[in-house]
């Protein structure tokens, strides 16, 4: 049994577990039934986020046509300091963060959103898409090595190298998709999106601050990547805000209940 299908099969349970301990049997009946109107922002979601994952491995096979300047590959000696200084457990950690916690915060936000407030939801899905639809782009055309493989950066391949997170991080194409990060604008999204909300808010902004950290201490990205990320997730929600509000403004009054 390959790693990546155990992994699939714990993102579902602990999805599940999340809905049975968050939402409840209550909020569970209500993410059921808000989905049967909610469904077009449903699939324009999965969309994003599959049609992304799909995309980058399989169609961007070719060197992109622009080359990110050296100038913006700083990164410093604190990052090798910390992996010298931290090697194992701090590995562990920031992998489940970076390749587990990632796509379940995602799950989770858009469950809880869709039981408790479904115009947060669709604004939500809005600026996932735009946020993954720039990425996607970025990627096809900017060509920027992540520091764990560029040799010049002093950063050791930590995740690479990890015998059991390593094998799970397929998305790390050696060819260069580090600028910018996907992982800190989707997280960004995600805190944005429940803006608010205290206690669910607190949760997805430590997630972000700790993915971010993690980001640069496997050598995933550099610090201009994250920076980029975080003015993309504040982007598309902005963006995602204001095409939600002309799709609902054209829409029968069902949609227009509670709309940002």
């Amino acid at each position: 049994m390959s790693t990546t299908f155990i992994a699939l099969v714990l993102l579902v349970a602990c999805t599940i577990a999340f809905m049975a301990l968050s939402l409840g049997r209550k909020g569970a009946v209500d993410v059921l039934r808000n989905a049967k109107e909610e469904w077009p922002f449903i699939v324009l979601l999965l969309l994003a986020l599959g049609g992304r994952a799909w995309a980058e491995r399989s169609i961007v096979t070719s060197a992109p046509p622009l080359l990110l300047p050296d100038a913006f590959h700083i990164l410093g000696n604190e990052v090798a300091a910390m992996q010298s200084w931290f090697p194992g457990g701090l590995v562990s950690l920031f992998s489940f963060l970076y390749v587990f916690l990632f796509p379940l915060t995602l799950v989770a936000a858009a469950l809880w959103l869709l039981s408790r407030d479904p115009s947060r939801f669709r604004t939500y899905c809005a600026s996932v898409a735009i946020a993954s639809t720039i990425l996607l782009l970025a990627h096809m055309l900017i060509l920027s090595p992540r520091p764990a493989l560029d040799p010049t950066s002093g950063i050791m391949p930590l995740l690479y190298q990890d015998p059991l997170w390593g094998p799970l991080s397929g998305d790390l194409i050696p060819r260069g998709q580090s600028f910018p990060s996907g992982h800190t604008a989707l997280l960004t999204v995600v805190v944005l999106s429940l803006q608010g909300k205290e206690r669910a808010a607190v949760i997805a902004l430590s997630i972000l601050c700790l993915t971010m950290l993690g980001l640069l201490y496997l050598g995933l990205h550099w610090p201009v990547d994250v920076v980029v990320g975080l003015l993309l997730g504040w982007f598309s929600i902005l963006s995602g805000r204001s095409l939600v509000r002309l799709y609902v403004g054209g829409c029968p009054s069902r949609w227009r209940r509670g709309s940002l």
